[in-house]
């Protein structure tokens, strides 16, 4: 995948972002390493503007990749879901894989569970193994305060010169 022709603002060419599939987002989350994750999709407005602006500030401060999974896909019957919408048992136990491996809280639940609902763009930060910080940027509130979130989490993986 070609990130520059999905996301209209980024113009670097060489960005960090790395596509993944899910089990290999679950495998970077139970691993053991320091790694950033992005979950969302060039189909959301809300990340076509944050995606150039983690990009520029993730190399800034030398991180080697920005692992990228979008929760949209087509299912079985040829139809588009989203992982995040938690339509069968099967997307529920996955999604709620993610949101427990992470340890996110929420005070907003995905319909009909219990599970917490994350809002894109989603990124998580991870340190050692272990989660250390999650940031959205959903609404222009957010967005506002995305930078300074973002960078505050990347500094403590310990990449900052």
């Amino acid at each position: 995948m070609n990130y520059c022709d999905e996301y209209s603002l980024l113009e670097d060419r060489d960005n960090l972002y790395k596509k993944v599939d899910i089990d290999e987002l679950l495998d970077i989350i139970s691993g053991f390493g320091s790694e950033v994750i992005y979950i969302g999709g060039s189909w959301d407005q809300n990340c076509q503007k944050i995606v150039p602006i983690a990009n520029n500030l993730a190399k800034s401060l030398h991180i080697d990749a920005i692992y990228n999974y979008d929760p949209k896909f087509i299912n079985v019957f040829k139809e588009e879901e989203n992982l995040i919408d938690c339509k069968t048992l099967e997307n529920k136990l996955k999604y709620y894989s993610i949101i427990e491996k992470l340890g996110y809280k929420s005070n907003e639940l995905v319909k009909d569970t219990l599970i917490p609902r994350i809002h894109l763009p989603f990124f998580a930060v991870i340190k050692n193994g272990s989660c250390i910080g999650t940031v959205s940027a959903e609404d222009e509130e957010k967005q506002d305060n995305f930078e300074r979130n973002f960078l505050d989490l990347i500094k403590e993986i310990g990449y900052y010169r």
